[in-house]
């Protein structure tokens, strides 16, 4: 597969397309929790909302290392 890099415009209006992000973080063990989730993309900032006793946000308060994976399923692939 060729290597493919976005410019900072082309960045931006993929965010602003409607796809799935997918939240890692940390689980007390140190394994990966991922969970998929809506997200708003605004002025360079991505917002995802979800419960307080969810297992990623409990995950979050007590480890905020976290990576976010935004990606198309189809062709040409695209990714974040």
């Amino acid at each position: 597969m060729p290597e493919y890099s976005m410019t900072p415009e082309e960045m931006r209006a993929y965010l602003n397309e409607t796809h799935v992000a997918h939240l890692v973080t940390l689980k007390r063990n140190g394994s990966p929790h991922v969970a998929p989730l809506w997200y708003q993309y605004d002025n360079g900032n991505l917002y995802m909302i979800t419960g307080s006793s969810i297992l990623k946000t409990r995950n979050i308060k007590r480890d905020s290392r976290v990576a976010v994976a935004i990606s198309t399923d189809q062709e040409p692939y695209k990714y974040v």
